[in-house]
């Protein structure tokens, strides 16, 4: 099974990237602008009183890339030099993604394999966190 806390890790890892890079101010704005949280998500899951799952990094990597999206439609040279680094930070967190996604697919495997000797039920292959 994949553990909550390397979700965590990589919550608390991309926020430390983001605000090195100058692309986040604090955890406030990281949480409700790159994860489509509320305000203090990132303080809370530091403090142990939420739980993570990998939505959040989902919807940071979108974020990701639809930030890219908007610089490079602009003629800004400082904001054109982060496409970049998001570019960077997002291949990292897709590889992640997918790594997370993977170990969780195998620790269930024995689960699919039961699901498919059913006949007289349908079939669920996948349940997302």
């Amino acid at each position: 099974m994949v553990h909550e806390s390397e979700t965590k890790e990589l919550i608390i890892q991309l926020y430390e990237d983001l605000r090195a890079n100058g692309l986040c101010v604090n955890k406030y704005q990281f949480s409700h602008y790159w994860l489509n949280r509320s305000y203090r998500y990132l303080s809370a899951l530091q403090s142990g009183n939420t739980t993570s799952s990998i939505e959040p990094l989902q919807n940071a990597s979108v974020r990701i890339q639809l930030v890219c999206d908007a610089i490079s439609l602009s003629d800004n040279e400082r904001l054109v030099s982060r496409i970049c680094i998001l570019g960077r930070l997002r291949e990292k967190l897709d590889r992640e993604i997918y790594l997370h996604t993977a170990k969780k697919m195998q620790a269930d495997r024995s689960n699919f394999h039961a699901l498919a000797n059913k006949e007289d039920q349908p079939v669920v292959l996948l349940e997302l966190e």
